[in-house]
This record gives C-alpha cells, structure tokens and sequence, in this order.
C-alpha cells in the first residue's frame, strides 16, 4: 500500500485508533516546535509532554493491566510521525521514553512492571541512559562500572547524551559488571545521582540531552534488569518492534515539505517555473517512498509475535534510509525555497539542524551500515534468489 505525501494514514490503515485524538491535541495543545521563538528552542517542552500524558499517550506501549493504552507499533508510529511534523523535539522525547517502556514491558520482571509502568505511563517519563563520552557508538567498553554487595548494587561512572535528562522519574542505565554489560532502573531521587547541564547542541535542543553522574548509586538487585553479560535480547526488544528514529526523521521531512509548499505557492515561484515544481514534485515522491515504508515495517512490527517476522535488520536499515533522506529533503528544501528558506523566521533551517541529529542518533548511521557490511561479507551468493 502507497501512501502519498499528503494522505491520512488511516485511510489505509483502519488499525490507526487515536487519529482523533492526537489530532486534537496537536491543535490545541501542541505547542508547535517552529513557531517558537528562538530565544525558547532550548526550553525542554513540559506543555507538550503534560498534553501527552494527559491523554494517556504516555503509557502507548505499556500494557492495560498495568494502566497504559496497550497499542501497537503502528499507533506508536503515527503518533510520533505526526507529532513530529510540528514538534520534533517532543516526538524524540516521546519515542525514546516510549523504548524504555516497552522494554521493562517486556523485559522487566513482574515486579518491575508494577512499580514502574503505572508511574511513567502517566506521571513521568522514562529515559535511557546508555552513552558516554569517548567510548565509541558501539558501547564496547563502558567506564561506568557496577557491582553487587549483599543484594545491592553501586553504580559509579559517567553517562552522556541522555534525551530527557533531569525530567525523568526512571532512567535505564547501561554499565559494566564482571560477568559483562548490566542494565539497572535508577529512580530519580537515588542519593548517588547527579544531573548535568544539557547540551549545547545543534539541533533538537529541547530534548535536553545531557549528562548523568553516578557516585555510588545504589540500586537493590530487584531493580537489575535481565542478566548481566545477557542484555543483548534486551537491546533488541527495540529492533523487534519496530521503534526507530526514523520515525522522527519522517515527521520532520513531511513537516519541511508542507513549509516549503507554502513558500513557493506565496511567492508564485511554484507557478512561473517549471524547475521549482520538477524539485518540488521529486521530493513529494521521496517523502512518498518514505512515508510508505516507513507505516509497512509499523504494519508487520504490529502483527502477533508468532506471526511477525524477524524484523531485526529492516528497522535498522530503515532508520539508516530515512534519516539520510530526510536530511536530504531539508537540505533541498532550503536550497529550493531560496532565501526565504535561508532566513530562520520560516522554520527550514531549524527542521534541517534536527534532522542531522537524527541521522547521528542511536544508531548512528556509520553504525548501521557496519553491520550491513558485515551481512553481505557473511552472505552467500550461491542462495541468492537472483542467480547469474
């Protein structure tokens, strides 16, 4: 199934059931990211998540019994698409809690699940926190170190680029223990955490990713998520849902598109030449591809695990070939629009600068394309469909 660049997601896709809802609240609540002023950009969007979580958007992926809406991939998917359209700082705030949901969800004990889904389903968010300087994207070597005493573990270390940092109730973090890589639940208010300053960074400033320190945190092992040097199903939970950055990067294409639209149509460019609508028209059918693949993967991450297939690979590919591609539709965007594009009053370049950090989220692109690498080293081209 084909969507175009314009089309509601839910003419194809039935399955969609909070369309009217967050349609809604987009307008009327939403604080659109663009029409801020500048001077605001850095301001994490506490309107917007409180709008979310008053709607119970918060808890999409956590499960009803444990006071969340209980949906799928593909209303996840709109959700955030949608959100990002005009807000793309909420919808990565949103995005990434919503992993950390889904993977207590669904790696957590029972325990866990109690005591933390109703909390950050409703009330607060939940953040990861994995990353730190200097270390490399693939995490191999963590300087943040864990170990158990008596049924309790200390954390020490460092973390950085932590999306909702110093707004979260939760924060999922990723250390080294001696039998390997350990995840723990760190409640806000542990005695050893610390919460550093956001970044300056380019774009996506108000998701506040900054810094966590950890000075002896102590954690009980009840609060140990899977087994130490075991984490690996864990990190994949993401993959096998379907939840990607990507996701954003679709929004912000589309978003930057209807702009540019605007543009050319106010000031007759789109009109008077033939070459603005042959750019226009190029990436309408882009933002087509896009839009198209990226509700596809939704559709079959939402089908029952016996019936899913491994989606694994397809959700990292896909992160790869939309961030690239909304990169590129931002940057064609304000090179079409011309100076209007240039200047910052309209948006373009603030949705360009947040779509460059998409394409170096987790996991980053260079990331991606190692492990694609290392799939067509290990492929047999005598199994190939396509024999010569």
């Amino acid at each position: 199934m084909v969507l175009t660049w314009d089309q509601d997601p839910t003419e194809l896709y039935p399955g969609i059931g909070i369309a009217d809802t967050l349609q809604r609240l987009i307008r009327e609540r939403l604080t659109a990211h663009t029409e801020e002023p500048r001077s605001r950009e850095h301001e994490f969007p506490e309107g917007n998540i409180r709008a979310l979580a008053d709607e119970g958007l918060l808890g999409m992926r956590t499960p009803r019994e444990y006071g969340g809406l209980g949906l799928d991939t593909l209303n996840v998917t709109y959700a955030v698409e949608q959100i990002a359209r005009v807000a793309p700082a909420t919808a990565f705030v949103l995005l990434l809690h919503t992993l950390t949901v889904n993977r207590i969800a669904r790696g957590g004990t029972e325990a866990q699940r109690r005591k933390y889904l109703p909390r950050i389903s409703g009330e607060t968010l939940g953040a990861s926190a994995w990353s730190e300087s200097g270390v490399g994207a693939d995490k191999s070597v963590l300087n943040t170190k864990a170990y158990c005493e008596n049924g309790v573990w200390h954390l020490s270390g460092q973390k950085a680029f932590c999306t909702g940092a110093g707004h979260a109730g939760v924060y999922m973090v990723m250390t080294d223990t001696t039998e390997g890589k350990g995840f723990f639940l760190v409640a806000d208010d542990n005695p050893g955490l610390r919460i550093g300053e956001p970044m300056d960074s380019m774009g996506l400033q108000g998701t506040h990713s900054g810094a966590l320190s950890l000075e002896d945190a102590r954690v009980p092992d009840a609060d140990r998520v899977g087994e130490p040097g075991k984490i690996g199903p864990i990190i994949n939970l993401d993959m096998q849902a379907g939840l990607h950055s990507g996701i954003v990067a679709t929004g912000i294409a589309l978003g930057a598109f209807g702009r540019l639209l605007d543009i050319v149509k106010a000031n007759n460019s789109f009109e008077k030449y033939e070459s603005v609508r042959v750019r226009v028209s190029q990436l309408a059918a882009i933002l087509s591809v896009m839009r198209t693949h990226v509700y596809a993967l939704a559709q079959m991450a939402s089908l029952a695990d016996d019936q899913r297939p491994p989606i694994e690979a397809a959700t990292m590919t896909a992160k790869l070939f939309l961030s690239e591609h909304a990169l590129q539709m931002t940057t064609e965007a304000i090179a079409i629009a011309g100076k209007a594009g240039y200047l910052r009053e309209n948006g373009l370049e603030r949705l360009h600068r947040d779509a460059l950090g998409i394409v170096i989220a987790a996991p980053i692109n260079g990331q991606v394309l190692g492990s694609i690498g290392e799939s067509l080293r290990a492929h047999d081209r005598s199994s190939h469909l396509y024999k010569v």
